[in-house]
């Protein structure tokens, strides 16, 4: 769906580059970001071996930073955590670091269901100008079938 609506004109296609390579590439990409931290377990995952003290949003935290075996990626991307709770805050990513290009991702709220605990709102913004990309907000999970 495109803003709420199935109906999906070629132009729209063209604009969004709606295509079936992309989609899958966007849905591997958000289910990634989804099941953050979890995926910081997968093969390939290069957790730094230290975990810093920081500040993200104005707020304490404790930092990872982790790489990729080159077959699974190339950026360099650093995980929030709150000090106390452990809880994920945001995350953020680097293509190359010293360009300070990519984008920062702040997490807020929280949805229950089906066993899973997942931020209920995700906001983008670019690392050199802090500037909003967008949001994403999860209405809701529904428990999986028994």
């Amino acid at each position: 769906m495109l803003n709420g609506s199935a109906e999906i004109s070629d132009a729209k296609r063209e604009e969004h580059r709606l295509d079936c390579d992309r989609v899958v590439l966007y849905r591997d990409y958000y289910t990634y970001l989804w099941g953050m931290p979890m995926k910081l377990r997968d093969p390939g995952t290069r957790l730094d071996p230290g975990v810093s003290d920081a500040v993200f949003q104005g707020r304490q935290v404790k930092s990872l930073r982790v790489t990729y075996d080159p077959e699974v990626g190339g950026d360099t991307w650093y995980f929030y955590f709150d000090p106390d709770s452990a809880a994920l805050v945001g995350y953020r990513f680097f293509h190359d670091e010293s360009a300070n290009d990519g984008e920062y991702i702040v997490l807020e709220g929280e949805v229950s269901g089906g066993g899973l605990r997942l931020p209920k709102a995700r906001t983008w913004f670019t690392n050199a100008e802090d500037r909003l990309l967008g949001t994403d907000t999860l209405t809701g999970l529904d428990a999986a079938p028994e």
